[in-house]
């Protein structure tokens, strides 16, 4: 688990959703943004939907939006192959400069740090 991933997901300012598939995939990322993945704990649309209690459609869909090359918040460091699931990285310097949300819009518990 990276702490420096982990924190720079809670500072973003992310829909709900997006922010705890982020935190989710830093659960198993080092500080480079890599998803280090053990065997056993390979980082799944089930898996992820278990552990953030969404659906899988719903990780689907917010999976793609992270990876849109728009943002690039998440990008796909390796596709999935036979049973191994695909590898994220999450980009940590994108996540450190992003100052609105994805659609154009600002959360309510957002702060203003200008």
């Amino acid at each position: 688990m990276s702490v420096k991933m982990s924190s720079l997901v809670w500072e973003a300012c992310l829909r709900p959703e997006q922010k705890y598939i982020l935190l989710a995939l830093a659960d198993t990322a080092d500080d480079n943004g890599y998803c280090v993945y053990r065997r056993g704990e390979e980082i799944t649309i089930s898996a992820l939907a278990i552990k953030t209690g969404m659906s899988e459609r719903t990780i689907q869909r917010q999976i793609a939006e992270l990876l849109d090359q728009d943002t690039g918040l998440l990008e796909l460091t390796k596709e999935a192959v036979h049973h191994s699931p695909r590898q994220y990285r999450i980009r940590g310097d994108k996540l450190a400069s992003l100052n609105t949300i994805i659609c154009g819009l600002r959360p309510t518990n957002c702060i203003d740090r200008n």
